[in-house]
């Protein structure tokens, strides 16, 4: 089975639930986004630079991925009624608003996608499982997209190292990891922090102007700080880096959930680069309502959970391998470094699930599935392809990519 064979293949059209914008109301105008083959962030970037945009002026909501096709919503605070179009960018303007856009204001998304290269004989076992999904819906995981930043267990989770108060290693790590698609110049900049770590000077005389030239300037004149130097990190990456940690306990606290209320015959593995995720296969009504119902907190030191609280102690069973309670989810010796507070449901509703079934034009004797669907912000659209892919065996998993495609900001 294969995804994303053509960005066109992933369809995401973000719902939103602001009112219509008015003609010459509100400071701040809403545009129209729809782009191809580039990130969230970095179609952001161009339309920045496109029109002098001053910093801080954009917002928007949601994440979305590099390989898909994806229409989403943003405002310039005194922007301009204006259309660009550019390779795989079309912007329009649709009105005012009296609020910047922002995570708060989507409502949800809407999902088309074509899944590849199906054998015929897999048919009836998907149709099953789509079946499975209309009861019982999904298991509300953080997917792999979450964890774009985590190379492998074995050399660990930024945010891990940071509650352990192993700043260098962090800071290593954040500078100096390697990912399978980094470009060849950032191969070279990396392979350079790593050949040459702690000989500051040289580092500085060699590396390009950037991020982390500006970072080793810094541990030149101040060779054991590296906590400060991590808190000089640009904000969105220190958010990214702890919000993976905090993600992966979540997800192994409702793993545990789930592995606790239920038997094992009626639970189905997903496949994740990371971990295989236990989640229902099927469920008696007495325990769908209790997962319908099942909302978890983002684990961090600050969360509201009271001494006898059961998530509690669901917390300080999965971390305690690493010698942690949830209470020692926090950054020692700094307020720049933090987890961010909230809550998470267990339990993923599918909504208006339509399949389709035609021959792949692109595999020949090859089946292709169209999904429509629809999901609450926050969720990912790949939990539901991974549901359908262990219903047929099928463990193979995309390589890590950027945070989102199908999600909104927590």
């Amino acid at each position: 089975m294969k995804i994303r064979f053509r960005h066109e293949d992933f369809h995401v059209e973000e719902i939103p639930s602001t009112p219509p914008p008015a003609a010459h109301r509100g400071a701040f105008a809403l545009y129209r986004m729809l782009k191809r083959g580039k990130t969230t962030p970095d179609a952001m970037g161009i339309l920045e630079r496109a029109w002098h945009i001053r910093p801080g002026a954009l917002s928007f909501g949601g994440l979305k991925d590099r390989h898909a096709v994806t229409l989403q919503y943003l405002t310039i605070q005194g922007g301009r009624p204006g259309v660009l179009r550019q390779d795989g960018l079309e912007v329009e303007y649709l009105g005012q608003l009296p609020f910047p856009f922002t995570a708060a204001h989507i409502a949800g998304n809407r999902f088309h996608l074509v899944l590849r290269d199906i054998a015929p004989a897999q048919r009836p076992a998907l149709d099953t499982a789509l079946e499975e999904v209309r009861a019982t819906g999904l298991a509300n995981y953080f997917d792999d997209q979450r964890f774009g930043s985590v190379n492998s267990l074995e050399e660990g989770f930024i945010g891990l190292h940071l509650v352990k108060g192993h700043f260098e290693q962090a800071l290593k790590l954040a500078m100096a990891g390697t990912y399978q698609h980094d470009p060849a110049e950032a191969k070279r900049e990396k392979q350079l922090l790593l050949d040459h770590w702690g000989d500051w000077q040289f580092l500085l005389d060699n590396l390009p102007r950037g991020h982390a030239r500006s970072l080793t300037a810094y541990l030149r004149d101040h060779p054991t700080r590296f906590r400060a130097a991590m808190e000089r990190l640009r904000p969105e990456l220190k958010g990214l880096y702890l919000a993976a940690w905090q993600s992966w306990v979540w997800n192994q606290a409702l793993a545990l959930w789930f592995e606790e209320n239920l038997p094992a015959a009626d639970l189905i593995r997903l496949p994740g680069r990371l971990a295989r995720w236990p989640a229902p296969l099927r469920a008696e009504p007495a325990f769908l309502e209790n997962w319908r119902a099942k909302r978890i907190e983002l684990p961090c030191r600050r969360a509201h959970l009271p001494a006898d609280h059961p998530d509690r102690a669901l917390f300080d069973r999965v971390l305690a391998p690493e010698g942690l309670k949830l209470d020692d989810l926090r950054v020692p010796g700094t307020r720049e470094l933090f987890f961010s507070r909230g809550v998470r449901p267990a339990h993923l509703p599918v909504g208006d699930l339509k399949l389709a079934w035609r021959d792949d034009e692109h595999h020949p004797g090859q089946l292709a599935a169209e999904l429509g669907f629809r999901l609450p912000k926050s969720s990912y659209a790949t939990m539901l392809v991974k549901r359908l892919q262990a219903a047929v065996g099928d463990t193979e998993v995309s390589p890590p990519g950027t945070e989102g495609g199908d999600t909104d900001p927590d």
